[in-house]
């Protein structure tokens, strides 16, 4: 679409713009309950084990992604 589609469409960008808006809620919900269930497993105890850590890092697909993920320490 061009820029003039746009401005004459509001509704369909104002659509665009609730569903990524929901869809970015969606995964703020995940990494938010992720990281909680992970900060409850660590204070009982039971956080990974380096090698735990370097396997399940090693697993993962997306190169970017394991490069965020950062090192055991």
């Amino acid at each position: 679409m061009t820029e003039t589609e746009y401005s004459d469409n509001p509704t369909w960008l104002q659509s665009k713009v609730a569903r990524q808006k929901a869809a970015l809620d969606r995964l703020h919900s995940t990494i938010v309950r992720q990281r909680f269930q992970l900060r409850i497993v660590n204070e009982l105890g039971r956080g990974l084990t380096t090698e735990e850590f370097l396997k399940a890092k090693a697993e993962i697909e997306n190169e970017q992604t394991a490069k965020r993920v950062g090192d055991p320490a």
